[in-house]
């Protein structure tokens, strides 16, 4: 799962909002709890684009959140092949083999 942007990330989530959300809720979770309970069925990454002050001092948040899985770029055009390398990096070693027997590394994003 990837998600992208330049705000910081949210620290808590209240209960109040969990109710007003889903329609009930008696805990407030902490970004690591929730991050925890994702990691169950999800790989998860941020790409952070670093194009301002703010988006610099959110990334000091999703890197203590995320650590080499908060991937800062500088340049927003490099999105999709952001996300291609982690793709191809993590099935790297899997079964998944092209017609020409090369495996993912010769995908490219448009």
């Amino acid at each position: 799962m990837f998600t992208v942007g330049d705000e910081p990330c949210l620290r808590n989530l209240p209960a109040s909002a969990i109710r007003e959300i889903m329609g009930s809720g008696q805990q407030t979770y902490t970004h690591f709890d929730l991050l925890d309970e994702v990691k169950k069925r999800y790989e998860v990454y941020h790409i952070n684009v670093l194009h301002s002050d703010q988006a610099l001092r959110a990334n000091m948040g999703w890197v203590e959140l995320l650590g080499e899985n908060c991937l800062s770029i500088k340049d927003h055009r490099e999105i999709p092949n952001v996300i291609k390398n982690v793709i191809c990096n993590r099935f790297k070693n899997e079964t998944f083999k092209s017609a020409e027997g090369g495996g993912l590394d010769h995908i490219q994003m448009f």
